[in-house]
Order: structure tokens, then sequence, then C-alpha cells
């Protein structure tokens, strides 16, 4: 029943896509091909995922993947509700402490997703890969403590990456800043990878050197 339940979610997202596209600046036109459901961002980003669950719904989807497990998923999530104190702890995190389910996750931005809130992603194992939109602004505190992931691009809206965002990471081996974000302190990157190298723009190349000669930057 899930099953079907997920795919009508899918269908009526893909019925409302165009008028959401119009909108919404980062929502994603959408539309059904070969079983995946396919993304296509106006930043030129591309994602061809397994269903897109509402944020609402993401306990189910979660409870459903434990019930029939695979190595591997991809999926997208939206209606972001605004992270806080009271729900930055994601569902995903327990999901990941409990299964070798690896993800790859697509947000979706909308008019409350405007920060990865602090803690939100600590520990989520099973964190293979995840897509930020425009509409972020803020990398909160522990956002991606001790997550296993090996590379993620922050989008130019984003401006402040706080104290350890991506701390105790030993696969973070690439960051992409598309914008000029400025960090909290000189904690984010504390205990990632020895050979991480964060790309930036080739006019804030000499700046992040200075500010930051403990980390490798190179031009993106």
């Amino acid at each position: 029943m899930k099953h079907y339940y997920y795919f009508f979610a899918v269908l009526v997202l893909c019925i409302m896509s165009a008028r959401t596209f119009a909108q919404n600046p980062f929502y994603p036109k959408c539309k059904v091909n070969n079983g995946k459901v396919s993304l296509n961002f106006r930043d030129g980003h591309k994602f061809d995922v397994d269903c897109v669950i509402r944020w609402n719904d993401l306990n189910y989807y979660l409870d459903y993947l434990q019930d029939h497990p695979k190595q591997e998923v991809t999926f997208a999530i939206s209606d972001m509700s605004r992270w806080n104190h009271k729900n930055r702890n994601l569902p995903l995190n327990y999901f990941s402490q409990s299964t070798n389910i690896l993800v790859n996750i697509v947000l979706i931005g909308g008019p409350e997703l405007i920060s990865i809130g602090g803690n939100s992603f600590e520990d989520c194992y099973a964190l293979k890969s995840i897509y930020i939109p425009k509409s972020v602004y803020v990398i909160g505190g522990n956002a991606f403590k001790g997550c296993r992931f090996s590379s993620i691009t922050l989008p130019k809206n984003v401006t402040r990456i706080n104290s350890c965002a991506f701390i105790n990471n030993p696969n973070l081996v690439k960051v992409v800043f598309e914008g000029h974000p400025t960090f909290e302190d000189n904690t984010p990157f504390n205990n990632t990878n020895p050979d991480l190298t964060i790309y930036v723009k080739k006019k804030y190349l000499s700046e992040y050197k200075e500010k930051y000669p403990f980390l490798h930057f190179e031009k993106l």
C-alpha cells in the first residue's frame, strides 16, 4: 500500500510541477521517465531520483525502506519546514544508525528552506551525497558533523558556514564554493581528510588562502 502511495505522490507532484516551477524559482521541472523521477533545476543541476517525498512523510518513507531494504537509494525531499531547535535532528539520522542503506538526497528549495540547521545531519553515516538548493543561506553548526560523504557543493547564496559544520568527516576530499561564504570561526573543516581541497572562484582565492592558511584552496 505504501508503495502505491508514493507512486501516486510522485504523479501529483509532476502534475503540479509546471505551475509551481513558475511560482517558485527554486522548484525543479519534474517528469517521470523509465521508473525514475527526473528533476531539472534552473541552476542546471539535473537528477534522476526514485521518488519525491514531502517533508511530513519522510518518516513513513524511511520505515518503508527498512521493510524493503536496498543497497542505495536516491530521493528528493520537498515542502521542507524551517529548521530550528525543535526539529534540528532529521529522522534520517536515526535511520542511518539502524541500517546500512546508502542515501543520496536532493533538497528542493523553498521559502522555508533558508538554512541547514545545526546538527541536522550529525553522524548521518548513510548520507552518500546531498544537493543543497540556492534558497539556503547558512550552514549551521555541526550540520554535517561526522558524515561520510566525499564531496559537497555549497550554492552561491550560502554566505556563512558555522562552527564545526563539516567536522569529523574522514572522507571529505572536495568542497566547492559557488559563492563567497564566510566562516564563523576556524573549525568548520576540522578533522576532515588531509587531502581536502576547497574550490573557490578565482577572485576570492587569495583572500581565502590568507584567512585560512591551514586549509588547501584551489581555483574553481
